[in-house]
């Protein structure tokens, strides 16, 4: 799915502005306060419901204005969709698609798959758990039919067992035992999916950073070989801290780097540099991409200034990487279009969109 226009109303210093785009690689640029990653947030919002950046929805709406609108139209193949998004200042956000209110947002999410790569991309390597727990179960639900339905019920379990744990109830034992039984439902497809996708990954990384060794691995967030009979045991430590502690709500995705003889040196968040790091969150999404691709699904990429921190060579390691996954990629840019398109690959054409002050100046 692509997206062929994109109109923004009153949002920030959008007032009002039609953006129309390439299937390939879209630059939107200008100066600092143009307008280029609110351009961003706009697709994003359309797509999954919120931003990307923290704060409430009314915080994206311009000051003069009382509501604000997000609309496109979208294509795959020879299926034309028109999604919409508005949100009245004293109102919830209306999510709309060819014209009917919906009222779950993963509808959207689904037939537009949307990967970021922000500014804060390496926390995908150094931040929490959580973030590579998202960052796997984006390319999860893209995949796997069933795993959404498996996630939100796992998700109610925890919370219906997290109050019994509270109110000392006596069902404890029943929800634990449905709780442990879902959670085994959403390793085990998480576990299947991360080791599909580590075959991608290897050969991207050894792309973009050829002098690293790394391995992936599943941590399923308990430690021993029955999560039932865990539970059991951490009883009394849930019940002073009032949660449950074990479970795919803990898991993380380990990152090991190895010598190269193969010998274990460590986690990739304690010995790898900056520049390492975000060459390595790099190879994590475009790895999803080429794994999305070959299941036929074409994704929208954001890249919020894209090359900033890139040199010429990774520059283009980088755009060689992402243009075989046929993504539509729109990326924001400080630089002149000219010295974009130097470090690009020779047979990347991109279409170039300038922006400034929330205005298309030049398209």
């Amino acid at each position: 799915m692509i997206l062929e226009s994109v109109e923004v109303r009153n949002v920030r210093n959008i007032q009002h502005e039609s953006f129309q785009l390439q299937p390939t690689l879209n630059l939107i640029l200008g100066p600092n306060g143009a307008g280029k990653t609110t351009f961003l947030e706009c697709i994003y919002l359309l797509i999954r419901g919120r931003s990307f950046r923290p704060g409430l929805l009314n915080s994206l709406m311009s000051f003069d204005a009382d509501d604000m609108l997000v609309t496109a139209v979208s294509r795959a193949e020879k299926s034309s969709y028109h999604l919409g998004m508005s949100k009245a200042r004293n109102d919830n956000i209306r999510m709309r698609l060819n014209g009917a209110d919906i009222r779950q947002i993963s509808q959207i999410a689904a037939l537009v798959p949307t990967q970021t790569f922000l500014p804060d991309l390496s926390e995908l390597v150094f931040g929490t758990p959580r973030v590579r727990r998202s960052w796997l179960n984006w390319s999860v639900f893209h995949t796997n039919n069933q795993f959404m339905d498996v996630h939100r019920s796992f998700l109610r379990l925890l919370q219906q067992r997290n109050r019994a744990i509270q109110q000392k109830s006596a069902d404890l034992s029943a929800w634990t035992e449905q709780f442990a039984k879902k959670a085994i439902e959403v390793t085990a497809i998480r576990e299947t999916h991360l080791q599909g996708l580590n075959d991608y990954f290897q050969k991207t990384v050894s792309s973009l950073a050829p002098d690293l060794n790394l391995t992936l691995n599943y941590d399923c967030g308990w430690s021993e070989n029955s999560l039932l009979e865990a539970l059991e045991r951490d009883k009394a430590r849930e019940q002073k801290i009032g949660h449950t502690r074990l479970g795919p709500h803990r898991a993380d995705v380990r990152l090991q780097i190895n010598s190269a003889n193969g010998e274990m040196l460590g986690p990739a968040l304690r010995i790898l540099s900056r520049g390492q790091g975000n060459a390595v969150a790099c190879a994590l999404k475009l790895a999803q991409l080429e794994h999305l691709r070959e299941r036929g699904l074409q994704c929208v990429v954001l890249l919020d200034d894209a090359t900033a921190e890139m040199d010429e060579i990774y520059t283009r390691r980088f755009f060689n990487l992402m243009n075989p996954t046929g993504s539509q990629i729109i990326a924001t840019g400080t630089k002149n279009a000219e010295r974009i398109q130097a470090d690009l690959p020779s047979n990347i054409t991109p279409n170039v969109i300038q922006l400034e002050a929330g205005k298309i100046v030049a398209a």
